[in-house]
């Protein structure tokens, strides 16, 4: 079987990583099923999962996560940590807490604590530089494992390009291993893949394709971006996938081939032939009494 790659290997290699959205374990075993090379647990997404919004969560939703993917999944995972709930104090729990969930890297954004709901329809609240810079300092310093990432998230984009590239510089002295300037733009994405020093991070926009983003899966690499999020179209699609399902349900019977069809290939997922296996061997097996 061919070993897994670190995150950190795969940035050190010219190719783009696409980690796809995952918010479970099931999620995630289909996503390495699928041969995906890393995974990202949104927080967009899990606060609609939890029925209500990224604002309103805190580390513990990550931290569940986090645990069930990793006992079933090897995946290396990317959490969304968003703007790290807490100062630069905050930093040694917070890092420490996503390494022992199992999370290979954390992203932190330099918006306000708490978050706001109004980033939501981007509205951005900034904090000062220095706080930021001071959170990425003291998250590098506090983790254990070497290979653990640090994702230096900004949203100055939006509002102040040099105000952006400032960001990037001072975060990347601060200790990121990883820069995230939200853009979407090709001229934003040329500016910030020629202007910064450390490998980028970008993410999908939900309404746009490569050629739509005005540059190649091939210029993207030759700029440094090396990992590419996607966190919203696997909700997405389940999102209708649901929606559909509970409105057939009211008026029709379940497709029963369609049924039996998912129940095999999700006992084959989560391996069921081993699981019966054992019980033929020991509780099952007749040899055992209770």
């Amino acid at each position: 079987m061919k070993a897994q790659l670190s995150l950190r290997e795969m940035l050190a290699s010219p190719q783009l990583t696409l980690a796809p959205l995952v918010f479970n374990a099931m999620s995630a075993l289909l996503a390495q099923r699928a041969g995906f090379g890393a995974a990202y647990v949104g927080g967009a997404a899990l606060g609609y999962f939890r029925g209500a919004t990224e604002a309103a969560l805190g580390q513990h939703d990550f931290v569940e996560v986090g645990l069930e993917i990793r006992i079933a999944s090897k995946i290396p995972l990317i959490m969304d940590g968003g703007c790290g709930w807490g100062d630069p104090v905050h930093m040694r729990r917070v890092v420490r807490m996503a390494e022992a969930a199992g999370y290979n890297a954390i992203e932190i954004e330099d918006q306000v604590v708490p978050k706001r709901v109004h980033h939501h329809i981007g509205v951005e609240h900034l904090v000062p530089m220095e706080v930021m810079s001071a959170k990425i300092a003291e998250a590098a310093r506090m983790r254990t494992n070497p290979d653990f990432l640090i994702i230096a998230r900004t949203n100055a984009v939006r509002t102040d390009m040099d105000d952006a590239l400032r960001r990037c510089d001072a975060y990347a002295r601060a200790g990121a291993d990883v820069l995230f300037p939200l853009a979407s733009q090709p001229d934003e994405l040329r500016t910030l893949g020629t202007r910064t020093s450390l490998p980028l991070m970008l993410m999908v926009h939900p309404h746009q394709s490569f050629e739509q983003m005005g540059l190649t899966h091939n210029e993207l690499v030759e700029l440094n971006y090396r990992l590419l999020v996607d966190g919203i179209t696997p909700f997405a699609d389940l999102y209708h996938a649901l929606v559909e399902s509970y409105e057939r349900l009211q008026f029709s019977i379940p497709n029963a081939a369609a049924v039996t069809s998912a129940m095999n290939s999700a006992n084959e997922l989560v391996d069921l032939s081993d699981m019966l296996d054992v019980e033929r061997r020991t509780t099952e097996s007749g040899s055992v009494q209770y």
